[in-house]
């Protein structure tokens, strides 16, 4: 995974968002946050890990994939935001910062990137 091509395609989107719908100059943090949050709670109601009163299973691979990419956005958006650089990071240190959120199911990884998505809110001053 290429994250400098990734986070400049971004930027460039991001860039024409804020342009077509004069948001220049706008704190967009805390809508990109929620949004953030928002598509986490989709990509979980896809997987349908928590719906322990359901007997239907998650939804197709495709649409999980796209519901993970729609918050990989929002990531990508929040990291440009905060001049997140991934040139300085290397993978190696991202796969073992990743494994400290290890959790044994996927319902307590989703509450740990809800938890890690509030911890981002209350703690910047955006």
């Amino acid at each position: 995974m290429n994250l400098t091509k990734i986070f400049r395609m971004q930027k460039v989107l991001d860039t024409r968002i804020i342009e077509e719908h004069g948001l220049e100059g706008q704190n967009l943090f805390y809508n990109m946050i929620l949004a953030l949050q928002v598509e986490i709670g989709e990509l979980a109601n896809e997987t349908r890990c928590f719906k322990h009163w359901n007997n239907k299973g998650p939804s197709e691979k495709e649409v999980i994939l796209m519901e993970y990419v729609d918050g990989f956005h929002f990531i990508s958006s929040l990291g440009n935001g905060i001049g997140f650089n991934p040139n300085e990071y290397s993978l190696k240190l991202l796969e073992h910062n990743a494994n400290v959120y290890t959790a044994s199911t996927l319902v307590n990884q989703f509450n740990n990137v809800y938890e890690a998505c509030i911890g981002i809110s209350c703690n910047s001053r955006h």
